[in-house]
């Protein structure tokens, strides 16, 4: 081999060190990404989870109080009801 071609060979493997020293930090900073993202979904999760225990426990004593016989309580249940479904079409439109 001559020693331009030594030359050549060498410049072209610094060049190709350079570029996977690129790549390395990109995928780097991916893996950090991704991390963080994980994170905050399992923080979404544990959120919704509190959320949907809440609601369930909530919706068995409003289905308790409704079923107690007492007329009153599934009226203002009812118009409970109807109250948050009416909110939620208005906030919606």
């Amino acid at each position: 081999m001559s020693y331009s071609q030594e030359q050549q060979n060498d410049s072209q493997f610094n060049a190709l060190a350079g570029k996977l020293a690129t790549l390395r930090g990109i995928t780097s900073d991916i893996n950090s990404e991704v991390n963080a993202d994980n994170a905050l979904l399992d923080h979404l999760n544990n959120g919704m989870n509190s959320l949907l225990h809440s609601v369930k426990h909530t919706s068995s004593r409003l289905v308790r109080a409704l079923n107690s016989g007492n007329n009153i309580w599934r009226n203002v249940g009812l118009a409970l009801l109807v109250f948050i479904v009416l909110y939620s079409v208005v906030k919606i439109f």
